[in-house]
């Protein structure tokens, strides 16, 4: 073999062991890539369920925070309610009251005129009585004392009593002394308002 030949192949096996090594660095590159891949895929799937688990407990939290929310709310507009309610109440009571005072005066003052109304009657109604009175006749009259007047006649009707003529004279009864008949008749037992 000469040289030539021996260099020649000596380059050949360069050649073959460069390949060799070229391919082998090729299919090392390969191989960490695909490690380095499944490493990142296995990374990447505890990151993922990592994640989940985060999320899946946020995402509870967020449903308690929101119920909370939700019953606050509805706390809080039952409430609002409950003021607006007595809010209202408060405004309808001022008005009734307002009311009842203002019906309160108007009856006081109907009252009031009633009152005069009926005093007028009755005095009205006793002096007519009273004048009808003046000059009847009675055969007898008996005061509540017990003492009694014969051949009665009535003279005059006060306020304070009878002024009557009499078999004896006359004389002054007080309206004290005549029966209840007589007082009720010339309107001195009338209560007056």
């Amino acid at each position: 073999m000469s040289n030539s030949e021996s260099q020649s192949e000596l380059s050949s096996s360069m050649v073959a062991l460069m390949i060799v090594i070229s391919v082998g660095v090729a299919l090392a590159l390969v191989a960490k890539y695909r490690f380095d891949r499944a490493s990142h895929a296995v990374e990447f799937k505890r990151d993922r369920a990592y994640a989940q688990e985060e999320l899946a407990e946020v995402s509870a939290r967020h449903s308690e925070h929101s119920e909370q929310v939700r019953i606050g709310e509805a706390r809080a507009s039952a409430q609002l309610k409950e003021k607006q309610f007595y809010a209202e109440q408060g405004v309808v009571q001022q008005q009734s009251r307002a009311e009842l005072s203002a019906r309160r005066s108007l009856l006081t003052e109907e009252l009031a005129r009633l009152k005069s109304e009926f005093t007028a009657r009755i005095d009205e109604c006793s002096l007519k009585a009273r004048a009808a009175a003046v000059g009847q006749k009675f055969e007898s009259l008996t005061c509540r004392n017990g003492r009694t007047y014969s051949e009665v006649t009535i003279v005059r009707v006060t306020d304070e009593g009878l002024e009557i003529r009499h078999t004896n004279g006359s004389s002054r009864i007080a309206a004290q002394d005549l029966d209840e008949q007589m007082q009720h008749r010339f309107q001195w037992a009338v209560a007056r308002p």
